[in-house]
């Protein structure tokens, strides 16, 4: 087949050939294609990293170890137990042994937007308890990252994903006075918190050396307090149920990540249809008004 062949049924297959037939410029449809095409490669790239990311977490959670407190041997695990620590209060007044605090700057409107501003947290001096059993937790305030229950995270090795139940109200002045939430204050604001009482049921995961818990440093950790899955939408009351939610989130993201792609393929194939759909039907009512003339 010659080259010119070839583009040729290119054209045809992509209905260019009605196009420039009715007489508009093929330049137009070939940059919308070539346009379209790309935005389609680079999102489905996106897609694809988490989705990958995702498939080498869930195995991983599903082979990790569910050991007790009393299982004192170094090495990763999945733990569960009654949080401890020194009671503080939150930036909302509340009274918790734990919390972690988020800003996001919201912009409604025809160009709506939301963007991060800061996070705060105070997640030191934490450990679970199960009897007279203790284990320390490490949970290094940057690796901590809130995983969205309807949203797409990508399981990050080194990180510490933390299923909770968040709490939304008005920005409060102590937040906002933060040295890393230096915002202006005329912008709308969301604030959002987590807060986890004295004696609150987590479930965490990461690699033990003597009595401290650490992140494993190329794993994707978590932190569970709230497991919602199908059959149960509260408290972890056991390991395996954390492990349990953390899946469930990882898998409920990677099917949204799916459907979007999928809705994005259609469309996109739906537009480029209806484009040559139309300029058929145009260049057959010439046709037919031509022979009508003769």
């Amino acid at each position: 087949m010659a080259p010119n062949d070839f583009v040729q049924d290119i054209l045809r297959l992509a209905g260019l050939d009605r196009w420039r037939r009715i007489g508009g410029p093929p330049t137009f449809l070939i940059v919308w294609c070539a346009l379209a095409s790309v935005f389609l490669g680079v999102f489905l790239w996106g897609m694809v990293s988490i989705a990958g990311g995702v498939f080498i977490a869930i195995p991983e959670l599903r082979e990790r170890p569910l050991r007790k407190l009393a299982d004192e041997a170094a090495g990763p695990g999945v733990f569960h137990g009654a949080l401890r620590g020194t009671e503080r209060l939150t930036p909302l007044g509340d009274p918790a042994v734990g919390w972690y605090a988020w800003v996001d700057r919201v912009t409604k409107g025809k160009n709506s937007s939301r963007i991060r501003v800061c996070t705060a947290s105070q997640v030191d001096g934490m450990r679970l308890e199960n009897g007279s059993r203790v284990l320390d937790l490490d949970l290094p305030v940057d690796r901590l990252y809130v995983a969205e229950p309807n949203g797409i995270s990508e399981p990050t090795p080194g990180r510490i994903a933390v299923l909770a139940e968040s709490t939304q109200a008005n920005t409060p002045a102590a937040m906002l006075q933060r040295p890393e939430c230096n915002v202006p204050p005329d912008a709308n604001f969301e604030y959002h918190q987590i807060a986890w009482s004295s004696g609150r049921d987590v479930v965490v995961s990461g690699c033990r050396e003597g009595d401290l818990l650490a992140p494993c440093g190329d794993r994707a950790d978590f932190m569970a307090s709230y497991c919602e899955i199908e059959s149960k939408r509260g408290t972890c009351v056991d390991a395996r149920e954390g492990v349990d939610a953390m899946l469930h989130h990882l898998q409920g993201g990677t099917k949204w990540a799916a459907g979007f792609v999928c809705l994005l393929v259609g469309t996109f194939l739906g537009v480029l249809g209806g484009v040559n759909l139309r300029r058929h039907r145009t260049l057959q009512r010439r046709r037919r008004t031509i022979a009508g003339v003769e």
